[in-house]
């Protein structure tokens, strides 16, 4: 994968995931995760005019020609059967799509990873999306699995009609994808260790801890102090490698345990807010709706 070192300038915009969607107009997503290709040439024209930062990975698969890619100083070419890692918060900007150029993009957010059910001790399963490891290239076998699994993915969350079982299958779909592809990774480069950068470090730590305490620690000051660091420095270090601060982070977390748990219809609300070491139901309620913009019974009566 050649790269060349490239000079970006100040005052770099920011999109959000909904932002991103919102130029591409008529995409059809799944809340937190969609798919490109090269058919979405005529949407992806908005997003080749200029570097931008984002709060979602991206994974890109090179199915056929050459993808340029700009990720923060240097410029990446992506040649047949290879994949391209963006992380949260990482500069990018797309080339022009080239006569002949397919690819497949899959875009999604550190929220829709949480919402997957992903388990508690694969909290670290993103960490080859450091900045140190942006890119490697796949036997063919191993790229056209991983492709047929994308593709899988995109025509089920395409052909939905909103049914709980449907956003399951889709979740396993994704976690299937996300295992598959760290595990071609690992065995492809076994000799070569994931360095992550210290601020990499630092938010996976906190991510990890954050699995294991969510339910009972909300604050910053609780995750800062078990990590000896201060809550500014934690929040500051989280921003800039996520794109989120540490209290987005803890409040999103908590709010995937809340619907968790509201889905269970033998709870009541108050067993719920007890769960969630909520003092009583009001503060809960009160949490819930200012995360969600919604009550949890308004919640319940709408999945």
């Amino acid at each position: 994968m050649k790269n060349t070192s490239v000079t970006t300038g100040a005052g770099i915009p920011y999109h959000t995931f909904a932002e991103l969607l919102s130029m591409l107009d008529g995409l059809q997503h799944t809340e937190g995760l969609f798919m490109v290709t090269e058919e979405d040439d005529v949407r992806m024209k908005n997003l080749v005019q200029y570097p931008f930062r984002s709060d979602h990975f991206i994974i890109i698969m090179q199915v056929e020609g050459i993808s340029q890619v700009r990720i923060n100083s240097t410029e990446f070419n992506i040649h047949e059967k290879q994949v391209l890692l963006i992380p949260p918060n990482a500069v990018r900007q797309f080339q022009d799509i080239k006569p002949g150029n397919r690819f497949a993009g899959l875009v999604f957010t550190a929220d829709f990873v949480a919402r997957s059910g992903i388990s508690k001790k694969d909290a670290e399963m993103l960490d080859f999306f450091s900045a140190s490891l942006p890119g490697f290239e796949l036997k063919p076998a191993e790229f056209d699995r991983l492709l047929s699994m994308l593709l899988l993915l995109r025509e089920k969350y395409t052909a939905t009609d909103g049914l709980p079982a449907d956003q399951y299958v889709i979740f396993y779909l994704f976690l299937a994808f996300l295992y598959e592809l760290r595990s071609v990774y690992m065995r492809n480069n076994s000799d070569k260790k994931i360095q992550l950068t210290r601020k990499e470090e630092i938010t996976m730590r906190f991510i990890k801890l954050l699995n294991e305490c969510c339910k009972e620690e909300r604050s910053v000051l609780f995750y800062a102090g078990k990590m000896n660091v201060t809550p500014r420095y934690l929040t500051q270090i989280v921003k800039e490698v996520t794109g989120r601060s540490a209290g987005e982070l803890i409040d999103e977390m908590v709010i995937m345990e809340a619907k968790l748990l509201l889905n269970d219809m033998s709870l009541t609300l108050a067993h719920v807010a007890e769960q969630l070491y909520f003092s009583d139901q009001f503060f809960f309620s009160k949490f819930f709706k200012r995360n969600t913009g919604i009550t949890p019974s308004e919640y319940r009566r709408s999945s």
